[in-house]
């Protein structure tokens, strides 16, 4: 894996290789698997961490590597991944 951040006993990390963001929720030990292989992202998701603790408008920020363009993405509350910016 790469990128980890824990907010509220969820803990969020992402993996190069399988594009993909792993979240585990440590109370109950569940977890879910999330592709980052189509949407906002072009290459490999990289460092993650969400700057807003709120979980309503909070935002898991990914920055993508690789490419000629690679950029910073989000994901929303409900889940749905977005770009903000390309470098």
């Amino acid at each position: 894996g790469e990128g980890i951040d824990v907010v509220n006993g969820m803990l969020y990390f992402t993996s190069k290789q399988l594009k993909r963001l792993t979240i585990l929720d440590l109370r109950t030990r569940r977890y879910s698997y999330h592709s980052t292989r189509s949407g906002a992202f072009n290459h490999q998701p990289d460092q993650v961490a969400r700057l807003v603790v709120d979980d309503d408008e909070s935002i898991l920020y990914f920055c993508e590597d690789g490419g000629a363009e690679p950029g910073v993405h989000g994901r929303n509350h409900e889940g749905r991944f977005f770009t903000i910016l390309y470098g």
